[in-house]
């Protein structure tokens, strides 16, 4: 990581993880407001079992239990697309099946779950997160290509530890555009195509003489 980046991340104490650095090639830019709702309405179901699976009392013990003290983890995998035809409680009951717990929870069960107020407005905060989560992802991937620009651009400098420069990462003079009239190793940002197409939208591009 470059020096810059981290003295700003460390200042600010965030931690730029493998989920924030996946985050920032997501994005709904290429996807049309069906394929949208569709993806998010079938993403809030699974959070919404998901949820309900480690609930207290939802499973017997030894059900929700890892073995070692934790919660299990229940791996569900793709389901039919039927599954995904009708509402949260036509899509638990293919899980349910699925994941071999049909027996141990009932689908009345999970209805009864699934009018508490703990679970009356998810839909709408699940759609609220991954708005804002996809605000965030093009602020992320900006990031990252700041961060790998200025790693090389601070090897070639030769900038020690204690060399950090601006607090403010994105304080950084734009790369020549002409590249081949500069001395030494040049580093360049470059747009090769729209951002609709991905989000990875941006070569990042060194030469040395």
């Amino acid at each position: 990581m470059a020096r810059k980046v981290a003295s700003f991340l460390d200042r600010d104490e965030l931690h730029f993880g493998h989920t924030a650095r996946n985050l920032g090639c997501q994005t709904y830019a290429c996807f049309d407001h069906d394929q949208v709702v569709s993806a998010l309405s079938g993403l809030h179901k699974r959070c919404v079992l998901d949820s309900m699976l480690s609930e207290p009392g939802v499973l017997p013990t030894e059900t929700q239990g890892d073995g070692s003290g934790g919660r299990r983890k229940f791996k569900l995998g793709s389901l039919a697309a039927a599954a995904y035809s009708g509402g949260f409680l036509t899509y638990a009951e293919f899980a349910l099946r699925k994941m071999k717990l049909d027996q141990t929870l009932s689908i009345e069960r999970v209805s009864a779950l699934y009018s508490s107020d703990k679970y009356r407005n998810s839909e709408r905060e699940i759609f609220v997160l991954f708005a804002v989560r996809n605000v965030l992802s093009q602020v992320i991937e900006c990031l990252l290509l700041v961060d790998r620009f200025l790693f090389l651009t601070e090897a070639e400098n030769g900038e020690d530890d204690n060399d950090v420069g601006p607090t403010d990462p994105l304080a950084v003079v734009a790369p020549p555009s002409n590249m081949a009239d500069q001395a030494g190793t040049q580093v360049a940002l470059v747009n090769i195509f729209d951002l609709k197409t991905s989000p990875r939208n941006m070569a990042l591009i060194a030469t040395r003489p």
